[in-house]
């Protein structure tokens, strides 16, 4: 195990499981116990839980819950936050989340319709952990930058690299709050490589997302106290060079 350059916060490597693919999340109860969440690369528009690529892995790994109503708390809950409203909200009925917080502070693309940049902590409730494991206690759920949004490939870096720095806030804020009972602080995030697959209209190596991404979290994490102490991330080649990359910057 290493560590986030610039910071004392841990960084935990997750063996790829027989799919090819690192779990997303716990697959048994964790040694040390933190509280966890996952980063979902959701979608940029109608913000469901589904569907294709990574996002439709949680849907999978999220199919015990109503993963239907996402959408519509999502979208209710951002328009609170865009009209003044608040930008969290605890919800009696737990299935899917219990409780959810957005950060709508940082959009990054000037595309009507895209959301890119937007970040939602949405904690689970006891009863729909996956696998009842209770270390599964969220789901970070980006807008991930879309290629087609940013006329080049290092206008698009950037906006990889910002939405890692939002990931890190999003997370501190919901730590600040006072939560309702059950609810845990979250202390560890598991990462997934945004901005790659379909979202990658640039053809940018999945090394230079990588590093984008670890970058953006130890610029913020480096200078901020966000509650975060371990960062979880596959362990494949991406990972390992943009690791060692900026441990070398």
């Amino acid at each position: 195990m290493t560590t986030l350059p610039g910071t004392d916060i841990k960084v935990s490597l997750i063996a790829k499981s027989a799919s090819g693919f690192a779990p997303i999340f716990h697959e048994a109860p964790a040694t040390g116990g933190l509280a966890m969440a996952s980063v979902n690369a959701g979608n940029a528009v109608d913000l469901f839980v589904g569907g294709g690529g990574i996002n439709g892995g949680f849907g999978h790994a999220l199919q015990h819950q109503d993963i239907a109503a996402y959408e519509a708390r999502h979208k209710a809950l951002l328009k609170s936050a865009q009209s003044g409203g608040p930008a969290h909200m605890a919800y009696a009925d737990e299935n899917p989340m219990a409780f959810s917080l957005v950060t709508a502070d940082r959009l990054l693309a000037d595309q009507s319709g895209y959301l890119d940049g937007l970040c939602f902590v949405d904690m689970f409730g006891a009863g729909h952990r996956p696998r009842n494991i209770a270390e599964n206690a969220g789901m970070l759920y980006v807008a991930s930058p879309f290629g087609g949004n940013y006329p080049d490939e290092q206008s698009f870096l950037e906006a990889i690299t910002a939405l890692a720095g939002t990931i890190a806030l999003c997370v501190g804020r919901y730590n600040g709050l006072d939560r309702p009972a059950g609810l845990p602080a979250l202390e560890a995030v598991r990462l997934c490589l945004y901005g790659s697959g379909i979202y990658n209209t640039h053809n940018t190596p999945p090394d230079a997302i990588a590093l984008a991404i670890v970058q953006g979290l130890a610029g913020v994490l480096g200078s901020q106290n966000c509650g975060i102490r371990q960062i979880e991330v596959p362990d494949d080649a991406p990972w390992h060079f943009a690791l060692d990359e900026s441990d070398m910057s």
